[in-house]
């Protein structure tokens, strides 16, 4: 079953400027609770080259998709990084970057983005505090693979799907993307 697109309230509705829900006549694989406004925007994780920034930073030039994975360089991990390295030119097509996030340290994402080539830079949040504020965090230290689109400058929650198939993640982001009404700026 596709995992359900839901908006900041956790509820199913009409397209609009905050949300979008792709399946309207889907279940949610997961129950989404609601985060409060702002308080994932600013917390604290590195970069792949082991430098701090948080989403609001990511989010100050342009949209964001950021697709979390359980453990970096496994099977379904492996899948799912690489169906957004291969499409990674359609984001940038529409002025969107993307980012995967794990609890994986910097090095161990920073080897695995050069196994890939990929183009796809890798946050690492190993206390989970990111991961947590954004509902995806499974006790008692597992990460709920998801996808999140984060809007230009204010890095407000725009679409989310949790859970998410490895080899949907990908398409599903693009289609939430285009349902938003995300386009390339001129």
């Amino acid at each position: 079953m596709p995992a359900a697109t839901r908006n900041k309230s956790g509820k199913a509705g009409p397209a609009s400027k905050a949300a979008v829900d792709l399946h309207p006549d889907s279940k949610p694989e997961h129950k989404t609770s609601k985060a409060n406004s702002g308080d994932y925007r600013d917390v604290v994780v590195k970069t792949d080259e082991n430098q701090e920034t948080s989403l609001r930073k990511l989010a100050a030039t342009g949209p964001i998709v950021v697709f979390l994975v359980p453990k970096a360089n496994t099977p379904g991990c492996n899948r799912q990084y690489e169906s957004y390295t291969r499409n990674y030119e359609r984001f940038t097509a529409l002025g969107v970057r993307c980012f995967v996030l794990s609890k994986d340290k910097p090095e161990a994402l920073a080897r695995w983005r050069a196994k890939y080539q990929s183009p796809v830079p890798g946050l690492s949040d190993p206390t989970q505090n990111l991961i947590g504020k954004l509902k995806a965090r499974k006790p008692p230290a597992n990460t709920i693979r998801s996808h999140f689109i984060f809007a230009e400058g204010t890095a407000d929650k725009l679409a989310e799907a949790i859970p998410v198939s490895p080899d949907k993640s990908c398409e599903i982001a693009l289609k939430s993307l285009e349902e938003l009404g995300i386009k390339k700026k001129a």
